[in-house]
């Protein structure tokens, strides 16, 4: 394929992949410029295609954004179900699960600050986005709901106490993404550097996992507020 003139590269596509070919294209350039250096023009070069190429799959650029961030949910949650299928038991099953969130925002930082946070996209306008993001939540508070099943946290509203345990991970998450944490491998007694993203969300995971089942056991063992 004829390279297009000023671009630094060109990424040929398969007859009926052009849909792909335009997000890992866009992937590509947040990874480098971020959510303002993208457009529609700019995809279409990183692509190897036509500037008009893309509107045959997105009609804007918060299409394409769109669709980058319902990708990222998906394969949060086909992770975590993997991960989560290893294990028996409830609180085993729920860090399976935290991990895997945390593990993926640390092998796809872009994916992650793209699913959270960095665009302003309205999700009733994107139902396909809506829904997979929901599906995700969804499947933490089933865990959530083992959890208080098998007496491992209190009972009550099991939404409320997923919304704690989602604060307590994507923070985690956040932090590592952005390099806040990296003190944490002084006191673990490791080095970050070599480490690869899935290990360092590892050593971290590790050091900080039981927090988030001790901190909500059954409600007769909590701690009691004062009057």
């Amino acid at each position: 394929m004829k390279q297009i003139p000023g671009t630094k590269e060109t990424k040929p596509y398969h007859h009926g992949d052009l849909r792909n070919a335009l997000v890992e294209s866009a992937v590509d350039i947040l990874r480098e410029e971020g959510f303002h250096g993208l457009t529609l023009r700019k995809t279409a070069a990183r692509a190897g295609v036509s500037h008009s190429a893309p509107y045959r799959h997105f009609a804007s650029k918060e299409a394409l954004i769109a669709e980058i961030s319902r990708i990222g949910f998906a394969e949060l949650t086909e992770r975590g179900k993997k991960y989560i299928a290893r294990h028996r038991h409830a609180a085993d099953r729920l860090k399976a699960y935290g991990f895997a969130y945390v593990e993926y925002a640390a092998e796809n930082p872009t994916h992650f600050r793209i699913m959270f946070g960095q665009t302003e996209l309205n999700p009733e306008e994107y139902p396909e986005l809506k829904e997979t993001g929901e599906r995700s939540f969804n499947l933490l508070v089933e865990l959530v709901v083992e959890c208080q099943k098998a007496d491992v946290f209190q009972g009550g509203n099991p939404y409320r106490l997923a919304a704690a345990n989602w604060s307590y991970v994507h923070g985690m998450a956040h932090l590592l993404v952005d390099q806040k944490l990296d003190w944490m491998a002084s006191l673990q007694g490791t080095e970050k550097r070599g480490h690869s993203p899935s290990k360092q969300a590892r050593i971290l995971w590790d050091s900080m996992q039981d927090i988030l089942i001790h901190g909500m056991g059954p409600e007769s063992e909590a701690p009691k507020s004062g009057g």
